[in-house]
Formats: structure tokens, sequence, C-alpha cells
């Protein structure tokens, strides 16, 4: 499971072969999988080249959540057309495995692998871009070595994500055994840049709703055994999986005032068994829009209140499901006209936490729009 010289030769290799790329885990990612794309991705950032973290999610689980925004579910069209563009895939083998959306689209790209699953059978070409590890606990491990040994020392940034993604899939380590030493050396390495361990588990293991734990029982209600035990069988639905959103309370956007989000901070700090209050509207105007963020993947929405007046509303997450949603039912010359200004008819039903932006010593009330459609 020792990343050997000739293979960080051939990454390295493959890296200054071209100038863009798309980085892809599995549909469904779990915490290895997110930190094996952040830890590449960060490894391109390091050689100056461009790069796209893609993935069809769904972002399912909870101490993953929060890296969604990170990831793109469309293609970016400058990197498809380009000759000098190529894919790395993370912790899986086959290419089918990170979704529908992408795999047609990217099999004719050239292609490097990054896994420890031994799954599919490669050809003697395609095995020379490939670092496949059976014994290896976790794909992260992989791409740690490889930072280390093209870039060098992670910074804690950096080392508390791949230190993450090594404990999601080691289940905090309970999975390795007396011949794992390389890989807790692997991890004392990224103690030593600041990684905390503890706050690390409260992360995997903390702020997962009820409903998760709903879905545990009907899963093992739904268990069937075989072969005295040794294999247990059982299956979710589609309708299982959907996601429940708490709604605190329908507020108007004219009842946010700077005192009302003073005194909602004051319950924090939120987390598990504390949520952070989420408002819900319906039939809200939607304006004018914006695209922000380094890539713009974010949006900044321009919305009506029930008062005629104008509130800035942030959103950093959704925004391809929201895009869908205002197309559906208003026509892309409608979403469209969103980012030139144009006059429209378009309202959503948004869920919402209300927030001060504070800019160079001025506050201003806005929301952060957590679900809209």
């Amino acid at each position: 499971m020792i990343v050997t010289d000739s293979q960080i030769k051939a990454f390295e290799n493959f890296i200054d072969t071209y100038d863009s790329f798309f980085i892809s885990g599995h549909k469904d990612p779990d915490g290895d999988s997110v930190a094996s794309c952040l830890g590449v991705a960060e490894i391109l950032k390091a050689k100056n080249k461009s790069f796209q973290l893609i993935s069809v999610g769904p972002f399912r689980k909870t101490e993953v959540k929060k890296y969604e925004k990170l990831f793109s579910s469309t293609l970016k069209k400058k990197f498809l057309t380009s000759s000098k563009t190529a894919f790395i895939q993370v912790d899986c083998s086959e290419i089918e495995r990170i979704g529908n959306g992408f795999c047609d689209e990217l099999k004719g790209f050239p292609t490097f692998i990054i896994d420890h699953h031994k799954t599919s059978v490669l050809s003697p070409e395609e095995s020379k871009n490939a670092i496949i590890y059976g014994d290896s606990p976790a794909a992260v491990f992989l791409v740690q070595q490889l930072y280390e040994k093209i870039i060098g020392k992670p910074n804690k940034e950096l080392a508390q994500i791949l230190f993450f993604g090594l404990c999601t899939d080691t289940g905090f380590f309970k999975f390795l055994n007396e011949n794992s030493s390389v890989v807790f050396d692997a991890a004392s390495r990224l103690v030593s840049c600041g990684v905390n361990p503890r706050e690390i588990y409260t992360k995997i293991n903390s702020g997962k709703p009820f409903t998760t734990r709903k879905l545990l029982g009907i899963t093992l209600e739904r268990s069937v055994q075989f072969y005295k035990g040794k294999l247990i069988v059982t299956y979710e639905t589609l309708d299982d999986m959907q996601e429940i959103v708490k709604i605190d309370c329908d507020m108007p956007l004219s009842y946010i005032t700077e005192d009302l989000v003073d005194s909602l901070e004051m319950l924090s700090p939120f987390g598990t068994g504390n949520s952070k209050p989420l408002f819900a509207l319906k039939d809200v105007p939607i304006l004018r829009a914006a695209a922000i963020g380094k890539e713009g993947q974010y949006l900044r929405l321009t919305v009506g209140t029930e008062t005629g007046l104008a509130m800035t509303a942030m959103m950093f997450r959704g925004v391809d499901e929201f895009e869908k949603s205002v197309t559906d039912k208003y026509g892309e010359a409608a979403w469209q006209g969103l980012f030139s200004g144009q006059s429209n008819n378009v309202k959503m039903t948004i869920a919402y936490e209300p927030s001060i932006n504070e800019f160079r010593g001025e506050r201003s009330l806005q929301i952060m729009i957590e679900y809209a459609c």
C-alpha cells in the first residue's frame, strides 16, 4: 500500500502533460471520496493547474454536507472542448461509479485512477495511469503520500481534511490491524501538522439528524438473514431517503431586524440538539441574480419583500437545483433574465436564515437561502 517512486513519477507526468482537470469520486460520496478529491485538488493548485471538482451527489451524509458547495454538478464547457483536459478519478476504479450524469461525457478523456478497491480489470496501458492498492484502508491514504512526495508537508487545513477522510474509511482506525503501522505513521504525520483527532471524531459522529436513526431502524426491520446469519440483506427506497427540512415557522422578510438577528444569535452555539432557526416563505419575488465565487458557483440574489423593498439573499448550496426549478417553472429566458436585470415574474418558495452582512463597518440585513423551490 506504499506508493512507489515510479507511480509518483507517472502521476506527476500525467499532471504536467495537461492544463486542466476534472476531479471526481464516486456518487453518493463519503468522507474518503470527498477528502481524496480535495487532496488531489490541492496538488493541482500547487502545480498551478486549472481544475473542477465535480460530483453527481447526493451529499446525504451529515459529515460531508459542508463540502457540497465545493463540487459542481455540471461540467465546464471550456474544459470539455479543450484537448489539454484530463480526468482524475478517485476512490473508484470503474467510471460508471461516478454516476450517469458524467460517465458518458468523461469516457473519452485521458484518465488517472487512484483507488483502494480492486473492482475492475485494467488493460496494461490503463494500468500505467493508475494507483490501486486493495490493501490500502482508504484512497486518501494514497493521496496523502502523493501530496507529501510531490508538494511536501500539508498545511493544517489540508491535514484536517486528509485525516477526516482516513478516519471515515477506517472507522476511526478500528478496522486496522497489526499490519497497519504505515497507516498510523501517516496519521501521526497529519497530527504533527496540527490535526486534533478528538475534533475530527466529533465532526464525524455528531450532528446526525434523528431521521437517520429512523432510517437505520427501518432498514434493520427489513433485514433478512441468510447462511446462518453470515449474510444479511436489507434495502432502502428513495422515499426513505427524502430529506426532511425542519422549518421553525413562516416569517415575512419585513419582520427581519438587526435586533431579531442579534437575539437569534443568543441561542448559539448551534449544533447537535440545537439547530439554527430556519424560516420559510412562499412566493418570494426573485428580482435579480449574480454569480459569485471564484468559479461562479454561488449566487447573490436580490429578492422582494412584502413591503415592496429589496433585500440581498445569498445562496451557497443547491444552486444547480435552484436553476432547474426556475427553468422548469418559468423557462430558460426567465433564468437568463435574472442575470441581465430584466423584469420578470419569478417567484419561489424559500427556507432561509436571517443574517447581517458587515462590510467596512457598515451593517445591512440579508438572508441566507438554504432551500428554494
